[in-house]
């Protein structure tokens, strides 16, 4: 009984140290580098006013912007909550791949290099931001792994993720001439 006890000592300390001292650093280190990506595009639209249109930099710059808001709110259980909400209500969802699609699609190789530069920062955010949901829920996943077998857990997860990016991030035909200035997340 002892070493349960001193063990869920131990674990909580650790979380707290975790969720007050690291991650907030962590978080920090992730908005600076989303951040230099939004002044690296200024500085492309200020030195090449020609490189791409100006709905396009507004729609990449709202979605780093959104990016670095979220940040602190990015993980597993999040991602699941907004595939579900996008999923039950069609406009928001058509917006959003108008949007998305309008930048992966209509646009150059500086804005795709930033969108995907963007996207490994908010992976970043996603993993560092889930490391206490996974560890809160670390018996139930010791439960789950026996009985669904270790390697459909994965392929479940990463197929969910990977979809709900897929959606996300819009990846099907383009809406031709939408007003992109509209849309906002």
């Amino acid at each position: 009984m002892e070493i349960i006890v001193f063990s869920l000592l131990i674990l909580v300390v650790a979380m707290w140290v975790y969720v007050r001292i690291l991650l907030p650093s962590i978080r920090i280190n992730i908005q600076n580098e989303l951040f230099a990506l939004r002044d690296e595009l200024r500085m492309h639209k200020i030195q090449n006013p020609q490189a791409f249109s100006d709905d396009q930099f507004i729609v990449m710059q709202d979605a780093i912007n959104n990016l670095v808001r979220l940040t602190p709110k990015l993980n597993i259980a999040t991602i699941f909550l907004a595939r579900h909400y996008f999923q039950s209500h069609d406009s928001l969802h058509r917006r959003s791949h108008r949007r998305f699609s309008f930048l992966i699609h209509e646009s150059n190789k500086i804005i795709r290099d930033l969108f995907d530069k963007s996207m490994v920062e908010a992976i970043r955010a996603i993993v560092w931001n889930s490391i206490p949901f996974l560890v809160v829920t670390f018996p139930i996943w010791l439960l789950l792994i026996p009985i669904l077998g270790l390697y459909r857990l994965i392929r479940i997860g990463s197929f969910q993720i990977k979809q709900f990016f897929d959606n996300w991030a819009g990846h099907i035909a383009a809406v031709p001439d939408a007003d992109i200035s509209r849309f906002v997340i």
